[in-house]
């Protein structure tokens, strides 16, 4: 009598726990954001186009892209956009307290 095995495939070791550069650039756009660092935007950034560029198949989790986009993007307005505008504000008004002095 011969025994025959069907070898059971898994998924490939990438899709079993999320693409790790993906993670990176979710944790570096969350405390990029959260300390106010722009490296850790940028990096982010690159980690997500990295990822994307390396995508072997069309069926990855583009919930994870998406929301790792969505933190980038509020990471750079946070530091390029709304930062500057409130330091802009602060400068001004102690120039005006120094006048007033």
């Amino acid at each position: 009598m011969k025994y025959t095995y069907d070898s059971v495939k898994g998924a490939p070791q990438e899709e079993q726990g999320g693409d790790m550069q993906q993670i990176f650039s979710f944790l570096l756009a969350f405390a990029g954001t959260w300390m106010k660092q722009k490296v850790f935007i940028w990096m982010a950034f690159f980690f997500l186009l990295s990822s994307c560029a390396t995508m072997k198949t069309r069926s990855a989790n583009y919930m994870q892209i998406i929301l790792n986009f969505g933190i980038i993007v509020m990471g750079f307005l946070s530091l390029y956009v709304w930062q500057p505008k409130h330091e802009m504000l602060l400068q001004q008004q102690k120039e005006q307290a120094q006048l007033i002095n």
